[in-house]
């Protein structure tokens, strides 16, 4: 140990209670503490992971239906075999899928590692050995900067993915010697689709400006916000660990003028929250209408027959699942930038605390031991460990679930059906497609209501 302090002497109160639960700052709390489970359901917002592993899922779905859809067909001109080409973008999804448990692994084992330094950094403060405190501190900006520089472009992986699907739906245009009225649906619904895509894409780059300047405000607007007011920032930002621990040792040594009521600021603030939740609710319905012309595809399927019919089916089938892979592009370029400021909050770890151990350092060894001690303090270090804790979690959890959807990719995959056992197959896999969507879109509202829920109590 390098402080300079006998900790027989005296300590600083490792133990706190939130909620009316006992909790060890130094230990942390366990899995199934309200803490961390409230940490659990932030992370999963934020990542979207159980939307991305929906996503996954309906894909491969579509492209079995596209693929027994155009059993035995072959694209005239090109002499291919059109289930043959849609095979192959199975195969490319599979592949794509398998470079996201790798992904989720080393996600758990930073956040294990920086909660483990974390840990170890608690114990030397509580005994009042803040220099050793720092120094493990500084061990948590090298696992950042590996982790940032490890984290795979998968992105553009399942962007390469959404032209490959494009190009075999053109060929099923083509192969099909559509009417010239059917040919002008086709394109126009095309047309609609594309045109919905970029309203989302447009919606959810507004929504992460307004993110934006909402993490500047509450910056600015810290010191008063109250605790739900700071809970909501970190809960929409993307930046748990950043919103959390930016603002750990905020209590060691305060500013007084940072205390200052600064109504107009506040105002800011609740208007510009107000305008994220409208928003967020216009970015929802779109994902609804999105959802909703899925189900309409879905219960079209179950009464396809004949082969205009089932080329028809193969047709929007692939035209949904470009659909679904842009939207897992964007949720993986979220990841990216998740990982690149958790990266970031590692470094800030030691730069940001260091400052406000040393200030601390200065006072007696009761001043140390009662800003330590305090609860609000004590309150903050848990909420940082609980969401390291919980993203330790959600890494283990959904890399068992990709996994497990990396093999269900599998075996459709080496399905053989005869051509004409494919295309009897068809409106029963629309069926289990419409009861998918169906539970998609029950999930959607319960993300609405809450949504609404937040408008009306804004």
């Amino acid at each position: 140990m390098t402080g300079d302090v006998n900790p027989a002497v005296g300590k600083a109160n490792p133990i706190a209670v939130l909620g009316n639960v006992e909790y060890n700052v130094i230990d942390g709390p366990g899995d199934a503490t309200a803490l961390v489970q409230s940490a659990r359901e932030r992370v999963l917002e934020i990542l979207m992971i159980e939307k991305l592993l929906a996503a996954l899922d309906r894909t491969d779905d579509l492209l079995y239906i596209a693929a027994c859809a155009v059993a035995g067909e072959v694209h005239p001109g090109a002499g291919k075999a059109l289930t043959a080409e849609v095979m192959a973008l199975q195969f490319e999804l599979r592949k794509n899928t398998g470079g996201i448990p790798p992904a989720l692994l080393r996600l758990g084992e930073a956040a294990r590692n920086v909660l483990s330094i974390l840990r170890g950094a608690l114990k030397d403060l509580y005994d009042l050995y803040e220099e050793d405190a720092v120094t493990r501190l500084s061990r948590c900006a090298p696992i950042g900067r590996e982790m940032a520089e490890s984290a795979p472009e998968l992105e553009s992986d399942f962007a390469a993915l959404v032209e490959k699907v494009t190009f075999v739906r053109n060929l099923t245009l083509e192969a099909r010697s559509l009417h010239e009225q059917e040919l002008r649906a086709a394109q126009q619904r095309q047309l609609e689709i594309e045109a919905r895509n970029e309203r989302i894409k447009a919606a959810r780059a507004a929504l992460e400006l307004q993110m934006a300047k909402i993490q500047a405000l509450d910056e600015a607007a810290k010191p008063q916000n109250t605790a739900d007011e700071r809970m909501f920032a970190q809960a929409i930002l993307g930046d748990i660990t950043k919103a959390v621990g930016s603002g750990i040792f905020a209590g060691l040594a305060p500013d007084p003028e940072l205390h200052k009521a600064d109504t107009g600021l506040a105002a800011t603030y609740a208007q510009e929250k107000s305008k994220y939740l409208e928003m967020l609710m216009n970015f929802q319905q779109q994902e609804r209408e999105a959802l909703d012309a899925v189900a309409d595809h879905a219960a079209e399927l179950q009464s396809a027959k004949n082969p205009p019919e089932l080329e028809q089916a193969a047709v929007v089938s692939l035209d949904h699942a470009v659909d679904y892979i842009r939207s897992i592009v964007a949720i993986l370029q979220n990841h990216r930038d998740f990982w690149a400021q958790m990266a970031k909050t590692c470094a800030r770890l030691e730069d940001d605390l260091r400052t406000d151990i040393e200030r601390c350092m200065k006072g007696s060894r009761e001043e140390r031991i009662t800003v330590y001690s305090k609860p609000d303090f004590q309150a903050r270090v848990l909420d940082l460990a609980a969401h390291l804790h919980a993203l330790q979690l959600v890494a283990s959890e959904y890399r068992a679930a990709t996994m497990k959807l990396y093999d269900k990719m599998g075996e459709t995959y080496r399905r053989n059906p005869s051509i004409e056992e494919a295309r009897q197959l068809v409106p029963a896999l629309g069926k289990a497609l419409a009861l998918d969507i169906a539970k998609d879109t029950s999930l959607l509202d319960g993300r609405t209501a809450k949504v609404t829920a937040a408008i009306q109590r804004a």
